[in-house]
């Protein structure tokens, strides 16, 4: 039978999904800074540079990538449809650049709190036999934790 090399048990499934992942990540990165899609507002002291932020969500695809993988070896049933919730993460964190971005900080802002409160769902569905992977869901709430109090702050939400 098929099967597709993301749901492979080795290092080859691991690279697939981790480049699936940073794939797509720097896809959009490269629309992002290709389009001035930014919010760069040096005078700002909550703006977090647009390199950086970049830079983090590639290490974040790449955690999310593992996650994936880690939840897939092996799995069957419930558990293998738990790795579905961290490709939906994904898309959604994809997404902000197209809806977010372009708009005003506010847009920003509920975006960040929905993307928080998509995190913790997917956390909360990943079996307790797969936990591991938990710890390569979390940076995304670390993150998106910090970016929502810059975001916050360009909104002048103080």
């Amino acid at each position: 039978m098929f099967e597709m090399h993301f749901d492979r048990d080795d290092r080859r499934g691991l690279f697939a999904n981790v480049a699936a992942f940073v794939g797509a990540a720097l896809l959009v990165n490269g629309i992002v800074f290709g389009a001035h899609l930014t919010h760069d507002e040096p005078s700002s002291t909550f703006a977090i540079p647009g390199p950086i932020v970049g830079a983090v969500w590639i290490a974040l695809f790449a955690s999310l990538g593992t996650a994936r993988w880690l939840i897939v070896r092996r799995a069957r049933g419930s558990a293998y449809r738990a790795s579905w919730y961290v490709v939906g993460l994904a898309l959604f964190c994809l997404s902000y650049a197209f809806y977010a971005l372009p708009a005003a900080p506010i847009v920003g802002l509920f975006g960040n709190l929905a993307t928080l409160l998509a995190t913790l769902i997917v956390i909360a569905r990943i079996p307790y036999a797969k936990r591991r992977a938990t710890w390569f869901v979390a940076p995304i709430f670390v993150w998106v934790s910090i970016a929502t109090i810059s975001v916050a702050g360009l909104a002048g939400l103080r």
